[in-house]
C-alpha cells in the first residue's frame, strides 16, 4: 500500500497452517512461541480473552492490536476449545493493552491484569 511519501508498505503478513486449503504451513518458528498445533483454547490461555473477535457464521477468530497479531479458526463453534487454526495474521502494534487479559476490565497505568 502506497505510504504519502509514496513508497510501499507492508501493512500485514499471513501465515497459514497446513489445514488451510491450498497452502502448506509455514515451516519456521512463530512469534509468541506459537505453533500451529495450538487449538482456540490454547490461544485463549496464552494471551487471554480479548474484545476484539468475530466469526460464528464464518469461521471464529480473535484479534490482540497490542501484540499485533489475529488468529483465525478453521471451525465457527465458539465452544470448541479444540478448534485449530486455520491461519495467523501479523501486524504492527496498533495500541497498548487496554484492558485485563482475564477479565477485560480497564486497566489502570502499567498493570497487566486488573483482576487479580
Amino acid at each position: 500500500m502506497p505510504a504519502s511519501d509514496g513508497s510501499h508498505t507492508v501493512e500485514f503478513v499471513v501465515l497459514f497452517n497446513e489445514q488451510a486449503d491450498r497452502y502448506k504451513a509455514f515451516p519456521y518458528k512463530l512469534p509468541y512461541k506459537l505453533t500451529f498445533k495450538f487449538k482456540s483454547e490454547d490461544i485463549v490461555k496464552r494471551f487471554g480473552d480479548t474484545k476484539d473477535k468475530g466469526g460464528g457464521s464464518v469461521p471464529i477468530w480473535v484479534k490482540y492490536e497490542h501484540l499485533g497479531v489475529e488468529v483465525q479458526f478453521q471451525g465457527k463453534d465458539w465452544n470448541d476449545a479444540a478448534n485449530p487454526i486455520d491461519h495467523l495474521k501479523l501486524f504492527k502494534r496498533t495500541r497498548d493493552q487496554t484492558e485485563c487479559s482475564l477479565c477485560l476490565k480497564p486497566l489502570i497505568g502499567s498493570q497487566k491484569i486488573s483482576c487479580l
